[in-house]
């Protein structure tokens, strides 16, 4: 008598499973499907966003071994190429490097351009935003007018900001351009008395207090 309660209960329960199957099987089979996809469509992701990043490594290594080499133009065309190519990451690096470099060639506009367009890259780090805005000014010194540039360094020279004591001595050179000796010889002043100071810009602080006759 037992065998036959078990055989009516598998039978039941064979008839709820074939039930349930015939209402909920499509779906099952769609969720598996669509499992399946989302691995895969991760995979392949993974793998394609790794071959990117080589890519732009090498392609930024060999700019950097053009400019090791002498050939700052063909690095400088590069590192464009990739700025408009590459990832946030790289594009970032790749700006501030080709900026520096035509800095070096004593392309001030190129330069002020390039750190420009790092500057107001919302999807930069903010402290690679910082560090353009304060290389834009310092490329602009000799071309631009003081009361132009002092403004763009408010920020910067702020207690916290990881670029204030360049920032500071920036609005120093600034103020000296400006004729205002006054301002200056306190920026310098705060600069050389600050334990925040780098040791080198506290002996350059020094100096031109020295030359302001402070």
């Amino acid at each position: 008598m037992a065998d036959i309660f078990q055989e009516i209960d598998e039978e039941l329960r064979q008839d709820r499973a074939a039930k349930l199957w015939s209402r909920y099987g499509n779906y099952v089979i769609a969720a598996a499907v669509l499992v399946v996809l989302a691995v895969g469509g991760y995979k392949f992701w993974t793998a394609h966003d790794l071959q990117t990043r080589q890519t732009e490594s090498a392609t930024y290594q060999e700019a950097v071994s053009r400019a090791g080499a002498g050939d700052i133009e063909g690095a400088i065309e590069t590192l464009g190429a990739l700025a408009n190519d590459a990832g946030t990451g790289y594009a970032v690096l790749a700006r501030l490097q080709q900026a520096a470099l035509a800095a070096k060639q004593g392309d001030l506009e190129a330069a002020a351009l390039a750190y420009g367009a790092v500057a107001s890259d919302t999807s930069a780090p903010e402290v690679l935003r910082d560090l353009a805005k304060l290389r834009s000014v310092a490329a602009r010194l000799e071309s631009a007018d003081p009361a132009e540039l002092s403004p763009a360094l408010d920020d910067l020279a702020k207690p916290g900001n990881t670029w204030r004591p360049m920032a500071l001595e920036l609005q120093g050179v600034l103020a000296i351009k400006a004729g205002d000796s006054a301002a200056a010889s306190t920026i310098f002043s705060e600069l050389a008395d600050s334990a925040d100071t780098p040791r080198g810009m506290r002996a350059r602080a020094a100096e031109m207090l020295k030359a302001l006759g402070k």
